[in-house]
């Protein structure tokens, strides 16, 4: 991570940052009145502790920590399913693999930036 060395950081001050600003929720997911695919947003990031922001933009966009994604709801089985390269996989397995990696590049733009998270994420959720 060369470009950590640009902003005169280590991976483990950045991680520690992680942590800090992560250890809880800082932006709660608001889901939309009586949309049920919010509805199973929320458990989920209940259910799975997600405490990365997550935004509804539009239709079925919507940005999840650092991205803009499409997410969708399995009939089937009640699950959300994130749209990831050419198709979906499910929102915990989602979360296992890309959570310290959106934990990261939130708190990066935080320093580039020299805002705060609900700053960045505004500037995320709107390009």
């Amino acid at each position: 991570m060369e470009e950590l060395e640009l902003l005169g950081i280590t991976v483990e001050e950045l991680d520690q940052q992680c942590d800090d600003l992560f250890s809880q929720t800082p932006i709660d997911f608001v889901p939309r009145k009586r949309n049920e695919m919010d509805e199973k947003i929320l458990y989920w990031i209940q259910e799975l502790n997600i405490t990365i922001p997550i935004v509804h933009i539009k239709n079925d966009l919507y940005l999840i920590g650092s991205e803009r994604l499409n997410m969708k709801q399995n009939n089937h089985n009640d699950n959300i399913m994130v749209r990831v390269g050419g198709g979906y996989v499910k929102i915990d397995e989602y979360m296992h693999k890309y959570m310290r990696y959106h934990q990261r590049m939130l708190v990066i733009h935080m320093i580039k930036s020299n805002e705060s998270l609900e700053w960045v994420v505004e500037q995320l959720k709107a390009n």
